[in-house]
């Protein structure tokens, strides 16, 4: 606290509100020390941090989690009218007021001498919302951290250290929210029919009760893979995929047959059926052809995927992703 409040008494010298924070820094000291006994006119908050749904809030930083999630921050916080401690550790922020001692607007978030968690908490303060904001910004874009290289080569060495362990990880589940964000971002200006195609392959991705968390993240991360080749399409190639998708679809409805074509560039083989009258057994056994098809047709190291639309029943899909010599040779 001395260190930080001698901080923020150089970076605002002129505050009136620098007295409050030197006589918070006494009381608490004492009390540390036993000479004081008590501090209870100051609040401390705690608020538990989760993913932000994008729906909610379609202008969160991608980056955004990585800050909430897994950094660590500390200073002391004034707008001109208050002044508050905040610490943030990975999932969690504490705040600890200073002037006024009491925050207004935070719900279920007070730590006392007795009772218990609660599940529902809110902020109604919208200045430590923007801080919040500011604050990630700040701490993900100014500092000096790893070269997106450096970063790569450390991840692939943690992989390979224990690959169980990271595939269980709230690391891997962060990289997989910040991806769909961006990739969200990327693809805004894309044909709907082709961020259609991206939409089904991330949601059957679902964490499967009869798998472990390994198994059900490894499968969130290797199918979004094929979501990125697809997010990555030239505005060409995207113009083209969906000219070709309503074309499929338009003549199997005029036929009332099976139709389909197949999409192919340099990061990405792709066929798209149209199977009107087909069960779900029968969709399946399509894709499986298909796939041995095109992987016959084509390098090994291509990703493949193949899609089967039935108009009253919907998708049905299947994929082939190449191992990664790096990180796959457990």
């Amino acid at each position: 606290m001395k260190i930080i409040g001698e901080d923020f008494k150089e970076e605002n010298p002129n505050s009136h509100l620098n007295s409050f924070v030197d006589k918070a820094e006494v009381h608490w000291r004492e009390y540390l020390n036993g000479t004081e006994e008590s501090i209870d006119k100051y609040e401390n908050h705690l608020v538990f941090l989760d993913y932000v749904d994008d729906n909610k809030n379609s202008t969160i930083d991608p980056k955004f989690h990585w800050y909430t999630l897994h950094s660590v921050d500390f200073t002391i916080v004034t707008d001109d009218k208050r002044v508050f401690v905040y610490v943030k550790l990975p999932w969690m922020i504490f705040v600890t007021s200073i002037h006024p001692t009491s925050l207004d607007g935070w719900s279920g978030t007070i730590i006392k001498k007795n009772g218990k968690i609660t599940n529902y908490q809110s902020i109604n303060d919208g200045g430590f919302t923007q801080f919040l904001l500011d604050r990630a910004s700040l701490a993900l874009y100014s500092s000096s951290g790893p070269t997106p290289e450096v970063a790569q080569k450390r991840l692939i060495g943690v992989i390979k250290k224990d690959p169980k362990k990271f595939l269980e990880s709230n690391t891997l589940r962060s990289m997989i929210v910040e991806k769909d964000l961006l990739r969200k971002k990327k693809m805004e200006k894309m044909p709907e029919s082709v961020i259609g195609l991206v939409e089904e392959i991330i949601r059957p991705a679902i964490d499967n009760p009869n798998l472990d968390k390994a198994k059900n993240q490894f499968n969130k991360w290797s199918t979004r893979q094929i979501a990125d080749k697809i997010a990555d399409l030239s505005k060409e190639e995207s113009d083209k995929l969906h000219i070709s998708i309503l074309a499929t679809i338009r003549m199997s409805g005029i036929l009332q047959k099976d139709e389909q074509f197949t999409f192919t560039s340099n990061s990405l083989w792709m066929t798209f059926m149209v199977t009107p009258h087909a069960t779900k057994e029968y969709q399946q056994e399509k894709i499986v052809k298909e796939l041995k098809r095109l992987r016959q047709q084509t390098d090994d190291k291509i990703p493949l995927a193949v899609f089967s639309f039935n108009p009253q029943r919907g998708f049905e899909s299947g994929f082939l992703i190449p191992r990664n010599d790096e990180t796959d040779n457990q």
